[in-house]
């Protein structure tokens, strides 16, 4: 079932994925046209920020003039004039510090702490015609740029250089209404990489990864701080003087809608794809395989010998899973029928063969009893004639006895077989039982009827003349038999024997016929021993005893 849960899982996946992905590709060229969005809107914000910049120049250097131009400078003393000039600087905010020049002489100031007085001439503005003005950068006692205008006057007051500087606070508000974003923050910077406005912390120096001097271009950069945060860097020079408004944000913040909207772009239709999916697998897991597990585990029990497994019943299952179930029961029920008829045929054929097995035991004993009142009336050379069919019938009727009462089935146990017939040869000697020792080792194993008459018939050849020379009390027949997985080995002595016996070429005919049914090996060396082997791999294969009639 796992196999089949895969299948339906690829083909789900394989049906969902061209969605999936083209739902992605969609997904993406939306976030593209958001990225740039987002972009473009924060270059309007930077755009907007340069226009105010923009304005502060050209402000200081029209207001520089004025004040230039003004024609009351040299008719006040010096502490007018410095009164006048800190009476007019809160009048106009964003300028903290005003020179007043005439003939490169300094008339009168208003600076704060951090400004040095500086004279015309270090500045280069003394050749500024009347009504010119400049715009520039000089550097504070801190060495800090600053913003300056100097403008030379017109008219009356042409002999007059104004030099006024914008204040650092002025710029620094300015700055801080930079806040397109939460983590967003605007600098000014001269070309060397000065701030003209608050100084810059450890993060701006780890963040703002500029290149100095500045590119004249406009440009947007990507930085990434000591914590591997990312930031999007922008650089816009003003007209003049050479400043430049720099801003950092957070990519983040600038792109957080865009890629909320490739978030929701794709994962609402995925998670909606997967929710099919799973409602599919859901569905085909309670509807179809159910019933296939269900119908697998009848199927399954019943081919390892349960008969009796059913599916049951399967109406509710899909009308094919149904129908399949319903002829696997009916089937099921034919096979139990037939099987229990074919059961009661067997049992009576098992009958048959015990009876008919009973019968020629029966038979045999019979034959064998008549031979032996036949011998009784007969001469010992007679009745050494009459011995020879005696013991074969005997051995044969021990494995049709063992049949009898061991199984119905035609296999016997080879030990038993080997018992029966050492046990029924002994009365046939000269009607005088002889001593007789038997060791049986090993675990008895089935084989065929009539391997079991072969190897009886084998053992009626050899054992009779040890037993011959048993029946004085002074000697023993010994019977060691050994049973394991490879083999049958029967080892039979006696010490009664003195001499080899002489042939019986009929004996020997039989003795060579049985050891090439059973592929037996025999050690007939010895006078008074001889050793059979036989391999089990032979005895329980399926082979057919050769007719007595061939024998050769």
């Amino acid at each position: 079932m796992n196999r089949l849960r895969a299948r339906i899982l690829i083909i789900l996946v394989a049906a969902a994925l061209p969605a999936i992905l083209l739902v992605s590709v969609l997904a993406y060229r939306a976030y593209d046209v958001a990225k740039a969005s987002a972009f473009d809107a924060l270059e309007r914000d930077v755009e907007l920020m340069t226009s105010r910049f923009a304005a502060i120049p050209v402000g200081s250097a029209r207001m520089a003039w004025l004040l230039a131009s003004a024609v009351a400078w040299d008719a006040s003393p010096e502490t007018r004039c410095e009164a006048n000039i800190r009476a007019v600087l809160p009048a106009f905010p964003g300028f903290n510090n005003l020179f007043v020049y005439r003939n490169d002489a300094l008339i009168c100031s208003a600076a704060d702490s951090q400004m040095r007085p500086t004279s015309i001439s270090e500045l280069g503005v003394e050749a500024l015609r009347a009504g010119e003005s400049r715009v520039s950068l000089l550097d504070d006692k801190t060495g800090a740029p600053v913003i300056y205008a100097a403008a030379r006057g017109s008219g009356a007051a042409s002999d007059f250089v104004a030099i006024l500087t914008v204040d650092r606070d002025f710029l620094n508000r300015l700055l801080a209404i930079f806040r397109s974003y939460g983590s967003s923050r605007a600098l000014l910077l001269d070309k060397s990489g000065k701030s003209l406005g608050a100084p810059l912390s450890a993060q701006d120096d780890t963040t703002l990864q500029l290149a100095f001097p500045l590119p004249e271009q406009e440009r947007v950069s990507f930085a990434f701080d000591s914590a591997g945060r990312s930031y999007v860097i922008t650089s816009r020079k003003l007209a003049s003087p050479d400043i430049w408004l720099v801003t950092r944000q957070r990519d983040s913040d600038v792109l957080a809608d865009a890629r909320n909207q490739l978030t929701l772009a794709v994962i609402a239709p995925v998670l909606t794809l997967l929710l099919v999916g799973f409602a599919v697998w859901l569905g085909l897991t309670r509807v179809v395989i159910h019933w296939v597990v269900r119908l697998t585990k009848a199927t399954r029990a019943y081919a390892e010998g349960n008969l009796g497994s059913r599916v049951g019943d399967a109406s509710a299952a899909p009308s094919e899973i149904a129908e399949l179930a319903q002829r696997f029961d009916g089937l099921a029920d034919r096979m139990a029928e037939r099987s229990v008829e074919l059961e009661g045929e067997v049992f009576q054929k098992r009958r048959y063969i015990r009876e008919l097995h009973h019968r020629v035991k029966n038979n045999l004993q019979v034959i064998a009893s008549l031979l032996a009142l036949q011998k009784r009336n007969l001469s010992r050379e007679q009745r050494a004639v009459l011995r020879f069919p005696e013991d074969r019938v005997n051995a044969m009727a021990a494995a049709y006895g063992v049949s009898y009462a061991q199984t119905e089935s035609g296999f016997v146990g080879v030990l038993a077989v080997v018992r029966e017939v050492i046990t029924r040869l002994q009365p046939g000697v000269e009607g005088r039982h002889p001593h007789v020792s038997v060791t049986i080792t090993g675990e008895d194993r089935q084989v065929d009827l009539d391997m079991a008459i072969a190897i009886a018939m084998l053992l009626a050849e050899l054992a009779p003349r040890f037993l011959d020379a048993s029946v004085d009390e002074a000697h023993l027949a010994v019977f060691d038999v050994v049973l394991d997985a490879e083999r049958l080995a029967v080892d039979i002595s006696s010490s009664g024997i003195s001499e080899r016996s002489p042939v019986n070429r009929l004996s020997d005919r039989f003795t060579r016929a049985y050891m090439r049914q059973l592929g037996a090996e025999l050690d007939n060396s010895r006078d008074d021993r001889i050793g059979l082997v036989i391999p089990m791999a032979a005895i329980t294969a399926e082979k057919g005893l050769t007719p007595i009639a061939s024998i050769g």
